[in-house]
């Protein structure tokens, strides 16, 4: 039980200090902790390594512990902070921002900036009106576009970042809720080692080989595959970009958001995606049992791993 307390506190570090899918290196770190916001950010311009990083602030008035990356909403469940995104490449960035309070597979917020080579863009986050209580943020930062020249380099580019917002002053009656759809059962049930699998969310072919390109003539052969490599049961929330946009998810034919997972299986849903033509991407966030905790935090353990962007020709 130990060793996959470990793994997951690993893979948990591995989370808040790089980001997926690319051949280069980009970082999605808040201010880390016990560091000044300017040894990081002359860290992050120092290092030829990093080709792309974001900053996350906000005021005192919202701040609790920025340590544990919690804060508060003010008085009408408002919450407001900044981020930037940061490129230090001699190429454009399309870029969506999309900020999710969990258990909602639709943003709160999105927003489509363009960033122009060795240079940063900052985008105002305004999370409104939160219904009492205590809730995680994910912010997501990804291509709007993948470039179909250069369709497996770094243009696949997925950044993820979350936090806990507390609200308990909340008086307005028309807050934002949230309603979990129903879990959808798997096709199939494998049980895996937990170095057996390198990706934790992937598509797949119905022999089970992972493929990349979609045709459109196999659409209704693609299969998506959902790995637990811990050695706890693991929830969790799946979104779907296709396009530049959100859609509904529909496993093996229904509609769903959310999923559970036993320790160190995978899950096998049918999927189809909804277009001809483009790209699409599955992201999940993995949420651990209250028993298990990052050493030495208070953080909400939280990992989100995202499949590859994939091309639909």
């Amino acid at each position: 039980m130990r060793k996959h307390l470990y793994l997951f506190i690993i893979l948990f570090l591995l989370l808040i200090t790089s980001s997926c899918n690319n051949k280069e290196t980009t970082t999605s770190v808040e201010k880390p902790i016990k560091e000044k916001r300017e040894v990081y950010k002359n860290k992050m311009e120092n290092n030829p390594d990093i080709i792309r990083y974001t900053e996350f602030l906000a005021e005192d008035e919202y701040m609790i512990d920025k340590d544990s990356l919690e804060y508060k909403t003010d008085i009408q469940g408002n919450f407001k902070a900044n981020y930037t995104y940061t490129n230090k490449t001699e190429n454009l960035d399309l870029i969506d921002i999309s900020i999710f309070i969990e258990g909602s597979g639709t943003p709160i917020h999105q927003e489509n900036i363009k960033v122009e080579p060795n240079t940063s863009e900052t985008v105002n986050i305004n999370i409104p009106n939160l219904v009492n209580g205590e809730h995680i943020a994910y912010i997501i930062t990804q291509y709007d576009k993948v470039d179909f020249k250069e369709k497996y380099s770094d243009k696949d580019y997925f950044s993820p970042y979350y936090f806990k917002i507390k609200v308990g002053n909340n008086e307005n009656e028309n807050t934002v809720k949230f309603e979990k759809t129903k879990e959808i059962k798997p096709l199939k049930i494998k049980k895996i080692s937990a170095e057996e699998e390198t990706y934790k969310i992937y598509i797949s072919d119905k022999e089970g080989n992972k493929i990349r390109d979609v045709e459109k003539n196999n659409h209704n052969e693609l299969f998506l595959n959902i790995v637990n490599p811990t050695g706890y049961q693991i929830t969790g929330y799946l979104y779907y970009y296709i396009n530049g946009e959100y859609k509904n998810l529909e496993l093996n034919n229904e509609p769903t958001n959310n999923f559970v997972i036993e320790p160190l299986t995978k899950h096998i849903y049918k999927i189809t995606p909804e277009t001809n033509k483009g790209f699409f991407r599955i992201f999940s966030t993995y949420i651990p049992p209250n028993s298990v905790k990052i050493e030495n935090s208070n953080m909400a353990p939280r990992l989100i791993f995202s499949s590859p962007a994939y091309l639909i020709k």
